[in-house]
């Protein structure tokens, strides 16, 4: 080597007088004298296609190996035989770490995603059963008593929960995108066939223009509809 820059003394460890004069591959204890570089310097030598940025990997003894992004060119000069290279190296070992490091990141972050999601439909499934369960023993019950202002309370009891299941399956937040109008009618199908008005049937009319939400976004106004309707009840 004819002259290395202070730089590259200071992040390699090595002083001026250690590396002016020797070759490449005679530096430090001899991790430089990797097929990589061997060749960038033969090809740089004899007017060879440039290679741009290749890749080599610095394994010393004793110290962690670090990642080098490196690129050689030949300078012309008029007495082709002081013809030289210039090597640029640029350790880059703190960088990938940290792209490395991201990447673990964001795959720990989709894994919890899904984990998340599989728990939330796990949660859902019970959610339903267990309203299911529920209504069955209030009907078993609604049967048995024989005092008819009980039964009808039993069978009240039943009916609003058969509408928080029926709106329990509407208000599932994670399914994309809802169309408001066919969401909301089928939301007020539910509540109108499990709700008890004494006046008469009661219908609830939807008026929804065409447009989409997201799921969370839809979980708002059905929940609002659904308590508007037990009010109504």
């Amino acid at each position: 080597m004819v002259r290395a820059t202070p730089s590259f003394c200071a992040v390699f460890g090595m002083y001026h007088d250690q590396v002016q004069g020797r070759s490449l591959a005679e530096l430090g204890g001899g991790e430089w004298n990797a097929p990589v570089l061997r060749l960038l310097l033969e090809n740089a030598l004899r007017d060879g296609p440039d290679w741009g940025d290749q890749e080599a990997l610095l394994t010393r003894s004793g110290a962690e190996p670090r990642q080098l992004v490196v690129s050689a060119h030949k300078i012309i000069h008029d007495d082709k035989q002081n013809t030289r290279v210039l090597l640029t190296i640029n350790d880059v070992t703190a960088s990938r770490r940290a792209v490395q490091l991201n990447t673990a990141l964001l795959l720990e972050k989709d894994d919890l995603l899904r984990e998340r999601d599989v728990l939330h439909q796990e949660m859902e499934h019970r959610i339903a059963n267990s309203l299911q369960v529920i209504a069955s023993v209030l009907r078993l019950k609604a049967r048995a008593v024989k005092s008819e202002e009980s039964r009808m309370h039993l069978k009240d009891a039943h009916d609003r929960v058969m509408s928080v299941a029926a709106v329990q399956r509407y208000l599932k937040p994670g399914a994309g995108q809802v169309e408001i109008a066919p969401y909301l009618t089928k939301l007020c199908e539910g509540l109108t066939s499990s709700m008890i008005f004494e006046a008469g049937p009661l219908a609830i009319v939807v008026r929804a223009g065409k447009c989409a939400v997201t799921s969370e976004d839809a979980v708002s106004p059905g929940a609002d509809r659904h308590r508007a309707g037990h009010q109504c009840a």
